[in-house]
């Protein structure tokens, strides 16, 4: 499927939604390629987000899907994946690359468990912590970003 240059979000999961969301090219959208929300779960691999506006995955309210072998590439104003408001999530084997924003972004209590990734040559933080955020980052290959790997700041305890 292609998925591409809607007004709000590619795809949104929520209210304990679920789903296998794979092989899927989502781009242009204004909002995130795809928002899981609210309790809602699935599992998005093998996707290709490109230049949504409002970044490429975002996970918040509960959320907690796998997000594995996606490539989110080009996103424009806010991270590639944004963990935020108690979202959880596997965030594994991803290629995250050439962002406007950091890589990922984890605040205000979100929770993941971000391994293995790929983060390169983004314009800003490789993976930034902030305001509460939590997470276990491991194993990830975090190069070529324009500001630091991993920048943890504002009560942020990964």
């Amino acid at each position: 499927n292609t998925i591409e240059d809607g007004k709000s979000s590619g795809i949104v999961v929520r209210n304990q939604g679920k789903g296998t969301y794979s092989h899927n090219k989502i781009q242009g959208n204004n909002g995130p390629g795809a928002s899981i929300v609210d309790g809602g779960t699935g599992v998005f691999s093998a996707n290709d987000f490109l230049n949504n506006t409002g970044g490429g995955i975002h996970i918040s309210s509960g959320g907690n899907p796998k997000v594995t072998t996606n490539v989110l590439k080009g996103q424009m104003k806010t991270s590639a994946i944004l963990v935020t408001d108690e979202g959880k999530g596997h965030i594994e084997r991803n290629i995250i690359c050439e962002n406007k924003a950091p890589g990922i972004v984890v605040e205000s209590g979100g929770n993941p468990m971000v391994k293995g990734n790929k983060i390169r040559d983004g314009e800003s933080e490789g993976i930034l912590c902030i305001d509460h955020g939590k997470g276990v980052f491991t194993d990830n290959e975090i190069a070529h970003n324009a500001k630091a790997g991993i920048a943890v700041a504002s009560l942020a305890n990964p």
